[in-house]
C-alpha cells in the first residue's frame, strides 16, 4: 500500500442526520441497548443517503454523514435533497416501526448544505479514512441544531430547481446571511 494521501478540493453537498434527544437516550439505556438503536438508526440514515446515490462518510455519534462530490456524481445538490426527501417521506413510518419494536423513539433532523470541500483520506500515518472537511460539513451540522431549535424534522441551504422547495427564515453563519428551504408538503 502507498504512503500517498489522496485528498482533493471538490464541490459537495453534504446530508447530516442528527438524532434529537441523544443525550437523555444515550444516559437512559444500557450500552448494548443503545448500540441496537443507534444501528437501526445508521441503517435508515444509509439507505436514504446510498440510494440517492450518496457516499456515507462517517458515524460520529448520533450523526450520521453522507456527501455527494460534485466529481464523482451528476447534480449532487438534487441527488442530497433526494435523500432528504426520502428521510422525511420515511419519517413516520420509521418512528412507528421503532415504537412496534419496542424500541426508543430515534426521531431525527436533516440538514443540506452546499460548498467546496476537502476530500479524501484524512488522518494520521497510522489511521486514515475517507472523510469531507469544510464550511458545508460545519453548516450541516449547525442546521441540524437549527432545526431542532425550529421543531422542524429538516432545512435546506441549497436551492435546486428541480425541487419544490419552500423559502424559511434565513440564518447567519460565519458571517454570511443564508437562505434556507423546506421541502414542500402537499
Amino acid at each position: 500500500m502507498s504512503d500517498a494521501v489522496f485528498l482533493h478540493e471538490t464541490e459537495a453537498a453534504v446530508v447530516l442526520f442528527d438524532l434529537v434527544g441523544f443525550t437523555k437516550l444515550a444516559t437512559g439505556l444500557a450500552p448494548l441497548d443503545l448500540g441496537l438503536a443507534l444501528a437501526r438508526y445508521y441503517s435508515h440514515a444509509e439507505a436514504c443517503i446510498e440510494s440517492n446515490g450518496g457516499r456515507l462518510v462517517k458515524f460520529a455519534g448520533d450523526a450520521v454523514l453522507g456527501a455527494w462530490l460534485a466529481n464523482e456524481t451528476s447534480n449532487p445538490r438534487g441527488k442530497a435533497v433526494a435523500a432528504v426527501a426520502a428521510a422525511v417521506k420515511q419519517r413516520a413510518a420509521f418512528l412507528a416501526r421503532c415504537r412496534a419494536d419496542g424500541m426508543p423513539e430515534l426521531d431525527h433532523t436533516v440538514a443540506v448544505a452546499f460548498g467546496s470541500v476537502l476530500a479524501g483520506q484524512i488522518g494520521t500515518d497510522r489511521h486514515k479514512s475517507f472523510d469531507v472537511l469544510g464550511e458545508p460539513v460545519n453548516a450541516a451540522f449547525k442546521l441540524a441544531a437549527l432545526a431542532q431549535a425550529r421543531d422542524v424534522d429538516h432545512l435546506i441551504a441549497v436551492p435546486v430547481p428541480d425541487q419544490k422547495l419552500v423559502e424559511v427564515e434565513g440564518v447567519e453563519l460565519g458571517g454570511k446571511m443564508l437562505r434556507l428551504y423546506r421541502l414542500e408538503t402537499p
